[in-house]
């Protein structure tokens, strides 16, 4: 699904690893191998994901050789339960709470 004026955030649980990885490989495109489903803005939420938060854009900033999109939530659905998936320092970890 492409729509360049929305985008769909997803939250994925620590057991995803995988689904991460995915979208690190160049020679696939993920979403031809990840399952997902439509959103209920038709956007594309990750099966398994702890939550999908569908956004428009609201404004898109330069960072270096980034750009830092900033959304405004237009709906959220949590799916499943469980702790989300970490990356920091080149590495995976999980969300420890109290």
């Amino acid at each position: 699904m492409k729509n360049e004026n929305k985008f769909c955030v997803n939250v994925l649980s620590d057991q995803q690893e995988n689904v991460a990885n995915e979208f690190f490989h160049k020679e696939n495109d993920p979403w031809e191998v990840v399952p997902w489903h439509e959103s209920p803005e038709g956007l594309p939420a990750i099966d398994g994901s702890l939550a999908s938060i569908d956004c428009s854009v609201f404004n898109v900033v330069e960072a270096g050789d980034h750009l830092f999109v900033i959304g405004e939530v237009l709906g959220a659905e949590i799916m499943e339960t469980g702790s989300p998936l970490l990356f920091l320092g080149g590495s995976y970890g999980q969300y420890r709470g109290n």
